[in-house]
């Protein structure tokens, strides 16, 4: 995957814009895209931690017309040359107009893999604050909250950004564990996650860079 990191128009363009709003609120789907080549790199907020989170979309799987990607999240020790270590764990998504946001699945390294009869609703493809959507499926009840539109800052860029603050209960009443996509996520438009803490974390999870390319134009900003 060619990872060269956006700067200029293209980074004041992403961040200066917000996704469409309307009658019934936010096109959530537009703040986690998943189109092109695309990684991501996290630092923990609260330095608790000596790596980074590495993440990076390696996979789609074509499901009826509906694109499941798989972002897989690794170690990146700190200080070294940016050579992705130990998977952590690996999230199944998709997000598009039709659905919103979708969790199909996840896997955590060292245990066994989770597929889910009935998908996560991470969001419905648009959303207004306050609003909420449950999925029952494999005997758990998750909950998904559109907590609100914030202001959110993160290590890349000094800009800040218009983001989505949504939150995911697993509804185990247990928030130092869960499924690694249960928890808070601030999603900005064009880029995704700016930050997110999921279940057992100490800190938010803070982007310090991101990288695109389009491969069928080679656009890589």
């Amino acid at each position: 995957m060619s990872k060269i990191t956006l700067v200029g128009a293209l980074l004041m363009t992403a961040c200066s814009s917000t996704p469409t709003t309307g009658y019934n609120g936010h096109n959530i789907y537009e703040y986690f895209p998943l189109d092109g080549n695309r990684a991501w790199t996290y630092a923990i907020d609260d330095n608790s931690l000596d790596y980074l989170t590495y993440v990076e979309k390696t996979d789609v799987v074509d499901a009826g017309g509906t694109k499941i990607t798989t972002l897989e999240y690794r170690q990146q020790p700190q200080g070294g040359d940016g050579t992705p270590g130990d998977l952590l764990y690996s999230i199944d998504w998709s997000s598009d107009s039709a659905a919103g946001i979708v969790v199909y699945g996840y896997s955590v390294q060292g245990a066994e893999s989770v597929t889910y009869d009935q998908p996560v609703q991470f969001a419905d493809y648009q959303m207004a604050t306050g609003d909420t959507v449950t999925t029952d499926t494999n005997g758990t009840s998750f909950t998904a909250t559109m907590v609100g539109m914030e202001s959110c800052t993160n290590l890349w860029t000094s800009e800040t950004w218009d983001c989505v603050h949504m939150n995911l209960d697993d509804g185990d009443g247990d928030d130092s564990a869960g499924p690694p996509f249960a928890g808070d996520w601030w999603l900005a438009g064009s880029w995704g996650a700016s930050s997110f803490q999921n279940s057992g974390a100490t800190a938010p999870w803070v982007l310090t860079l991101a990288t695109f390319c389009d491969p069928s134009t080679q656009d890589c900003g």
